[in-house]
């Protein structure tokens, strides 16, 4: 599955919890389908916090810090929002997506950066 195949499918299932108006919302959902294609039906087992973690940051379940850090930094480069400032819907994706790398990257360093 290619890179924006799963990223879409991340942020259009995450699309609810964005805090801008619902209109944005489906024209960003839209978008996203349009990019990506149709997005996949949902899995019947959901996945843990930490495996939703591992699948945005698109790395393995033994995965080291560094690896971690090194998989952030190469998708924060192709999806800061900065980098896609003249296509509003691009841009509104690209936000969303940065955050739950933020948030996922959080995660990562405040589990593994004290040794567990």
């Amino acid at each position: 599955m290619s890179l924006f195949r799963r990223l879409g499918r991340i942020v259009t299932s995450h699309l609810r919890d964005l805090p801008f108006g619902r209109d944005s919302v489906q024209s960003a959902s839209s978008y996203s389908d349009a990019w990506n294609g149709a997005p996949d039906p949902p899995s019947a087992s959901s996945p843990s916090q930490e495996e939703q973690y591992r699948a945005n940051l698109e790395v393995g379940p033994h995965a080291t810090l560094a690896e971690i850090r090194l998989s952030y930094k190469r998708l924060m480069k192709q999806y800061h929002p900065d980098f896609h400032a003249t296509d509003l819907q691009k841009r509104e994706m690209a936000h969303a997506i940065a955050q739950r790398l933020n948030e996922a990257m959080d995660y990562f360093e405040s589990l593994l950066g004290k040794g567990v």
